[in-house]
């Protein structure tokens, strides 16, 4: 991919989608523009076919209908690696099935959504997990649609960090829909220097400079703008 010109339209769409509230961000538009930036063949029309042919044939609009539809019958959440930017790219994870948490998470949100079945994003450090709306027992695991609970969340948690930080409460949090796309960018920038690719590492960062949460990013932006010269 050469970056130029034809990369402002995308980072513009990217811009407009990811202002306003944080919570009212939409997360199907907006981690597709995030792929749109980065992929020029990017299919947005058919990810959200994807996305509605989900809901249209989930059985029953609720959360346990929802988590089995998506995990035991249609066979998302096989674990992405975290090097590989495909696997943070919401098409890409629809077309394949795998992918990081966070997204298979979002095609869980995305899904409810379109079904009336409220469904949260959980922030925990390491790990992202998701939560019925209605219910913050029933915690899940989007690497394989176990339903844990929050004491398998603590476990997961205490797992990971091997007693390098205690485990708060507060990790089980749910987050508005902005800060899941800012931990999406987070995923995409690390992927990315951990391979040395340069310009959709600047790509990335460009996107992060028009999040309000990461205005003060925009210097560093411009800076690394020097790979689209």
């Amino acid at each position: 991919m050469e970056p130029g010109p034809d990369d402002a339209p995308a980072l513009r769409r990217f811009a407009e989608l990811v202002t306003g509230a944080a919570d009212d961000v939409p997360l199907d538009l907006t981690a597709l523009a995030v792929a749109e930036v980065l992929r020029r063949t990017t299919d947005r029309a058919g990810a959200l076919q994807t996305l509605d042919r989900l809901a249209e044939t989930c059985p029953q609009p609720t959360f346990p209908a929802l988590v089995s539809h998506l995990f035991d019958v249609q066979r998302y959440g096989a674990p992405g690696s975290m090097q590989e930017p495909h696997h943070s790219l919401l098409d890409l994870v629809l077309a394949s099935r795998r992918g990081v948490p966070i997204v298979t998470a979002v095609v869980v949100i995305e899904v409810g959504r379109r079904l009336d079945v409220p469904v949260r994003g959980v922030g925990m450090p390491m790990h992202f997990l998701l939560v019925d709306g209605n219910d913050p027992e029933a915690v899940v695991d989007p690497v394989g649609g176990a339903v844990v609970g929050r004491r398998g969340a603590r476990e997961r948690f205490e797992l990971m960090a091997r007693g390098r930080a205690p485990w708060k409460d507060k990790y089980l949090r749910t987050v508005p829909a902005r800060h899941i796309v800012i931990r999406m960018l987070s995923n995409l920038r690390a992927a990315y220097l951990h391979r040395g690719h340069t310009v959709p590492l600047a790509l990335v960062d460009a996107m992060r400079a028009a999040v309000p949460e990461l205005a003060a990013e925009q210097a560093g932006a411009a800076r690394r703008s020097a790979a689209f010269n």
